[in-house]
């Protein structure tokens, strides 16, 4: 007898959050099944052990996607950390090649739990992705068949690692920054098991904001070292030397497509960055700083 079940390839995710179509192209999907922990107990005299099923949980589900068309996932954003904590219920959609829908991830009440940027710098050549991890409280999958919908394939040429500018208010010279270290935005969840509920009810808890690492050339370093000499060497700690930070994701065009801004933002660390005598490295800084609370800025068309 000849074989009719064949393996495929993956080619196409689609994402739908509360009714609204996310239409950015997503990278990467993966999590979102359920799994239960084990416990194991003797007995007798012989060093038997007993294993049975105790608590079920729901894996988190990560993804990559891209801007273009991700206002649903960036106002998703915005809300968590505005710690309005909205909850989000929707699906996913995998389809191979030719759009044909293989596999449907429904999910409910979830929270996001983490947002990585990637690593921006001037002198790379590829497309970037924000990653977004979350955990949703209910979980379905299902082989529902079906067809994509052709809007789902948007054209993804608006955000590069190179595009973008960094920049403190009152700190000049820190625009010209050719690189920002990978970076992320957590969100602590605690699990509340209730009753005869299969899997526990979540709950927010904590933002943790991260340090920011970036480089420089030194030749616009003066701001840096001004900061470096009040907020460090002589310990200045009234509200002026603490900063506001931004930070543009620009178009090929140069122009903002949206913006994130730092508040209370501290020098933690200015270090003359690793070089080589004779090799041809322009010198740089290297600043690390701290971060009280972010916000995406809204003014650039996601938010409504």
């Amino acid at each position: 007898m000849g074989q009719t079940t064949r393996s495929y390839i993956a080619g196409f995710f689609q994402m739908a959050l509360d009714g609204e179509r996310n239409l950015s192209y997503l990278k990467r999907v993966n999590g979102g099944l359920e799994h239960q922990e084990f416990a194991q107990e003797g007995f007798g005299d012989d060093n038997k052990r007993l294993i049975h099923g105790t608590v079920a949980n729901i894996d988190e589900i990560s993804f990559e996607f891209g801007m273009a068309g991700a206002a649903p996932i960036l106002k998703w954003i915005k809300e968590s950390w505005d710690k309005d904590f909205g909850r989000r219920s929707g699906q996913i959609d995998h389809a191979d090649f030719n759009t044909n829908i293989v596999l449907t991830q429904e999910f409910s009440n979830a929270l996001i739990t983490e947002t990585t940027f990637p690593t921006l710098d001037g002198s790379a050549n590829e497309n970037a992705y924000l990653r977004v991890k979350f955990m949703p409280e209910g979980v379905d999958s299902n082989r529902a068949g079906g067809k994509l919908d052709g809007d789902a394939f948007v054209d993804e040429k608006q955000w590069n690692c190179s595009l973008f500018r960094f920049s403190i208010d009152d700190v000049p010279g820190v625009e010209y920054s050719n690189r920002i270290e990978s970076f992320s935005v957590k969100q602590k969840v605690m699990k509340l098991a209730t009753g005869e509920a299969r899997f526990p009810e979540l709950f927010p808890v904590a933002l943790e904001f991260p340090q920011i690492v970036g480089t420089v050339a030194e030749a616009y370093g003066a701001g840096l070292w001004d900061w470096h000499d009040e907020y460090i060497r002589k310990g200045r700690r009234d509200p002026k030397a603490l900063k506001t930070a931004h930070l543009e994701i620009l178009a090929p065009d140069m122009s903002v497509l949206w913006r994130v801004n730092f508040f209370h933002v501290g020098l933690k660390k200015l270090e003359v960055a690793d070089s080589t005598a004779n090799s041809g490295q322009i010198k740089r800084l290297k600043y690390t700083l701290t971060v009280e609370s972010m916000e995406l800025d809204g003014r650039y068309g996601f938010e409504t």
